[in-house]
């Protein structure tokens, strides 16, 4: 390129992207502008920096492929109503989808703090309370969400964020990710301990797949109309509506945000 007129290496580089670190996860973003990262989470952080996440090490990735839009599985876990249908014989029993608490956020996020046991299939811990939680009761739970695709459930014991990636227009591969305090792992039970708790998560997993999978089914068909949301669906109107205003339509009458 010595040849050519006007050419200057020095502007001649990859395309940089961002990234930052938050409570231990590597973020990335391709948009140049982008608000930085501490203000893109701070109000999440400020809901979950308690689980304290950077102090804890990865003990168990599960990867589970569906047959469904990425979109659907931020819908479903926020469908608070099939919680006593859906999973009865796991947690449901545990959480009531008629009195969940929780607090909507911008981008169609939320977070939520309740009771429930921990995520093994008996409902009882393997371990103990995670040290910066020994001011919680046993029945500590909490979750919530992170545009656009992170997830997370935590419990006294263990923190479970769970990360939706399409791989498709009807696909997605969903990994969750299992986190324990840095000191469970010297416990000498500790691979069986795991076990209980990565049975449970492919349970709940299990259970939920044949809905996701049959919502991907009903929208592909060719009369699929858009019902009602009922006074339940709160949190998938908020994540709904979060998709419409980013592509640039408003929620309330498909008007150009910008009109």
């Amino acid at each position: 390129m010595k040849e050519a007129e006007g050419f200057d290496p020095q502007s001649c580089a990859l395309r940089p992207l961002l990234s930052d670190v938050w409570a231990g996860w590597i973020f990335v973003n391709f948009d140049p502008d982008a608000e930085p990262l501490a203000a893109f989470v701070a109000d999440f952080a400020a809901d979950f920096d308690l689980l304290r996440q950077e102090d804890c090490r990865l003990a168990d990735k599960l990867v589970t492929d569906l047959d469904c839009n990425w979109k659907l599985i931020n819908e479903n876990i926020v469908d608070v109503y099939h919680f006593q249908v859906l999973h009865a014989h796991s947690f449901g029993g545990v959480i009531d989808g008629e009195r969940f608490p929780f607090n909507t956020k911008r981008r169609g996020g939320y977070s939520s703090f309740f009771d429930a046991s921990p995520t093994t299939p008996d409902g009882k811990t393997r371990f103990c309370r995670m040290p910066w939680l020994d001011d919680r009761p046993d029945s500590f739970g909490c979750g919530g969400f992170l545009a656009p695709n992170l997830n997370l459930i935590a419990r006294n014991d263990a923190v479970q964020p769970f990360v939706a990636w399409p791989i498709g227009p009807n696909r997605t591969r969903l990994i969750t990710y299992t986190l324990f305090p840095t000191e469970f792992f010297d416990d000498p039970e500790f691979d069986s301990k795991l076990a209980d708790y990565r049975e449970a998560m492919v349970t709940l997993i299990e259970e939920d797949r044949d809905m996701s999978n049959s919502l991907q089914r009903a929208m592909d068909t060719s009369s699929f109309t858009p019902g009602p949301m009922s006074r339940l669906e709160t949190l998938v109107h908020n994540i709904i509506d979060a998709h419409l205003l980013r592509i640039g339509e408003s929620p309330e009458g498909w008007v150009s945000a910008s009109g």
